[in-house]
This record gives structure tokens, C-alpha cells and sequence, in this order.
């Protein structure tokens, strides 16, 4: 295993881009669909990390394939919903306990 770097001049590598695309796209909708099931309505992503290598085709001694894995951190963020009855007791009263000069 070992990093690539792609370089075609001033060109786009559609396979290469469209796997980078494709796999990006599927972590941020794995992490979406993670953040609903926990109740969350949407996702603050903290890290991306994305990593991509290459290897040899097994059936083709001059071909390579290309392994690319997305990894989105992030932390689920919930909506408040208000309600006309106050869900538990009041707010406390804090009273402050230092002295004044």
C-alpha cells in the first residue's frame, strides 16, 4: 500500500475524480443516515480524512485498481421543539454566594 499522487497537467481523471466523488459522497450520507437513527437532525462534521491507494489487478499483470476510504467525524445536533407546557420544573434561582467589597 502506498499514497498516490495524480497529476494529468491542466486535465480532470474522470475515473479517479468520480471515485473520489462517489466515496465522499457515500461516507457523508453513512454518517447522515448514523445521526438519524440516534435521533439526530443533522451532522457539524469535525475531521475528513480520505485515503487512497493503489494496487496491482490480479487478472491484468499492467492494470491497477484504485482503493479510495472516506472517513467523516462529526457531532449529531438535535432540534429543540417548544411546547405550550413546559416539559419539567422551572429554572432554578442562583443566588450568588461571594461577598461584595
Amino acid at each position: 500500500s502506498r499514497r498516490i499522487t495524480w497529476t494529468a497537467g491542466n486535465q480532470e481523471v474522470d475515473g479517479y475524480t468520480q471515485l473520489i466523488s462517489l466515496v465522499r459522497q457515500d461516507a457523508r450520507n453513512q454518517l447522515a443516515l448514523d445521526a438519524a437513527k440516534h435521533g439526530g437532525d443533522g451532522v457539524v462534521v469535525d475531521d475528513v480524512e480520505l485515503s487512497v491507494r493503489e494496487s496491482e489487478c490480479s487478472s491484468f499483470g499492467y492494470a491497477h485498481d484504485f482503493h479510495a476510504e472516506a472517513v467523516f467525524v462529526g457531532t449529531s445536533i438535535a432540534r429543540f421543539r417548544r411546547s405550550e407546557r413546559p416539559a419539567g420544573p422551572g429554572p432554578l434561582t442562583i443566588m450568588r454566594l461571594e461577598r461584595e467589597r
